[in-house]
């Protein structure tokens, strides 16, 4: 019956002769609507909001104590705009009403046939900006010519999550993005206290929710993350421990993603992407274990070792911390599934070493190197700590799971020895170095080769800082890497061994330098990962089906080709 009304009221004009598009104004907001009428004259969007109205009752048909007004919703006319040229798309914000100050101002994006977009404010009809197609200018094609062609009329438009980035396709299918910066939401382009508390609503919302934070990194000037992640982990920090817990893997995503749009950031964003790979794979390996006497117990066995090593911090001889242990707990493991977790054994050692190795030049020099902002972490120091110790009691097992080292002497215990620098290292933490520390880190390349750990710093095109230094719009173009497109990789460190084969960032196992395996690769951090490969082991399944989704960064797979890898 609204609808009607509706439709009646548009055609009081007698200009306009049918409905075109019916929009609600909000996701699972039903109260209001945007209805646009098409005629001879062009277009008009009419906004409308359900709301309670009273109307008289009879006396004939009142009660004894009865109310003499009956409520009843009824749609109403709020404001009307006009076009001179009918509408192509509308679209509306996908936030919910309950989500209160985090909706944008603005009720829905309108496209007309001409070409042109105009946003519309929240309250009204009254018209917040407009902007008209341009000419899309294209790569240049085999023959070193550029093409052009003009921009056609928008026929499907979309919002993202937050509502802050629109996308939309016109009849060449062409895909446009725009990113929705309005007069009354200025707060993504001020240095605020508001700002950031704002944006990092937004950031905590996705969070929450589960969605991709993409949209707000696109709508964030770089000079404004460095206070947006401070602001980020103080909110952080304040919540339950529970939370915390939950939600940590993907507050170190989205640190992650916020440091790569800098252009000095990729040593923060080695250190949220190695802290989060170490506390996943510390989840994965110590859910492994089992007590020997089922029944109920107070602590599990994973509990009782991060209780024993933090209560013994100073102990830097890993024999001694073995025999304090009840290692009946720990060797309820079977020996093949810790040959399927060889790989992640192999990382977490080789990022001990490689943290270690290069402590004496960022002391010296003063050099933030990627990843190794863990040594400042003691948290991360901890976890180190412990997985090292179950790495040697596993090694009794099975020795085929330990980690592979090539050493200068047979006699090297490159275990021990990690684990007595990382607690020397604890006890340094977020305080000058030790000299005593610093000189056998230093003996370290001399004693072992230092394996280059990749913690996939690097990044391409919209999700690194390249966006903000090119000239907008940016164009590109489907399997074609754009020539002006800058890649922000790892630079090689001089003490460590770089390989040219393809590292896979999931299983933490070489591809080769040509893979013959197919391969999907991050959308975000341009990571490679195998297609396809058959697990052997419930926790090695486990770990892949983690990652099935998105890739550690928290970013979208897509499958590799010649054309766009």
């Amino acid at each position: 019956m609204g609808i009607n009304s509706c439709k009646r009221n548009i055609r009081l004009g007698n200009s306009y002769s049918r409905i075109s598009h019916l929009k609600f104004a909000w996701k699972e907001g039903t109260n209001a609507l945007l209805a646009c009428a098409a005629g001879s004259s062009g277009s008009c969007v009419e906004f409308w909001e359900m709301k309670e109205q009273a109307s008289p009752v009879h006396k004939v048909f009142q009660t004894a104590g009865g109310a003499s007004e009956s409520k009843s919703l009824r749609w109403k006319y709020i404001d009307a705009i006009n076009h001179s040229s009918e509408v192509s798309a509308v679209t509306s914000s996908r936030l919910s009403p309950t989500d209160g100050a985090l909706i944008p101002h603005y009720s829905g994006i309108v496209a007309y046939k001409d070409s042109s977009i105009k946003l519309l404010y929240r309250s009204s009809m009254s018209q917040i900006a407009a902007v008209t197609m341009e000419n899309i200018v294209r790569l240049a094609n085999d023959s070193g010519f550029s093409q052009s062609t003009n921009a056609g009329e928008i026929t499907c438009m979309r919002q993202s999550t937050t509502g802050y980035i629109m996308v939309g396709v016109d009849i060449y299918s062409q895909l446009f993005v725009y990113r929705l910066s309005t007069s009354r939401d200025t707060y993504f382009q001020t240095g605020t206290l508001l700002a950031t508390h704002l944006v990092v609503n937004l950031l905590e919302y996705c969070m929450l929710k589960g969605y991709d934070w993409f949209d707000v990194l696109l709508c964030v000037r770089p000079g404004y993350i460095d206070s947006i992640c401070d602001w980020f982990s103080d909110s952080f920090t304040k919540q339950p421990l529970s939370i915390q817990q939950v939600y940590f893997n993907k507050f170190l995503a989205v640190k992650a993603s916020l440091y790569r749009r800098l252009m000095y950031g990729q040593a923060k964003t080695g250190d949220c992407i190695a802290r989060l790979n170490l506390n996943s794979m510390a989840t994965c390996i110590i859910s492994v274990l089992r007590p020997s006497i089922l029944g109920h117990q107070e602590k599990g066995p994973g509990e009782k070792l991060t209780t024993l090593l933090r209560s013994n911090k100073t102990e830097t001889d890993l024999s001694n911390i073995l025999s304090l242990l009840k290692t009946s707990d720990y060797y309820v493991v079977e020996a093949a599934m810790l040959q399927s977790m060889q790989q992640l054994l192999q990382w977490v050692a080789d990022l001990a070493l490689y943290l270690l190795a290069l402590l004496p030049s960022q002391h010296s020099q003063k050099t933030e190197y990627p990843g190794c902002g863990l040594l400042n972490d003691v948290n991360a120091i901890h976890s180190l700590r412990e997985l090292l110790v179950l790495i040697r009691l596993w090694g009794l097992i099975n020795p085929n799971c330990l980690p592979c080292f090539t050493t200068t002497s047979d006699n090297l215990d490159t275990i021990g020895l990690l684990f007595k620098l990382l607690t020397k290292a604890l006890h340094s933490c977020n305080a000058e170095a030790d000299e005593s520390l610093l000189d056998e880190c230093c003996l370290l390349s001399s004693q072992v080769l230092i394996p280059s750990i990749d913690l996939g710093v690097g990044s391409r095109e919209l999700s690194s800082a390249n966006l903000s230094s090119q000239l907008q719009p940016y164009h590109l173009e489907y399997g074609i890497v754009p020539a002006q497109s800058a890649k922000y990789e790892t630079v090689p460190i001089e003490i460590t061994i770089h390989s040219s084969q393809k590292l896979d960032s999931v299983r933490k196992v070489f591809l080769g330098s040509s893979p013959s395996v197919s391969v999907k690769k991050c959308s975000r951090c341009n990571c490679s990962s195998a297609l396809g490969i058959t697990t052997r082991s419930a926790v090695t399944r486990m770990w892949d089906q983690h990652w099935l989704k998105s890739c550690i960064c928290g970013g979208h797979w897509r499958k590799a080709t010649d054309e766009v890898s």
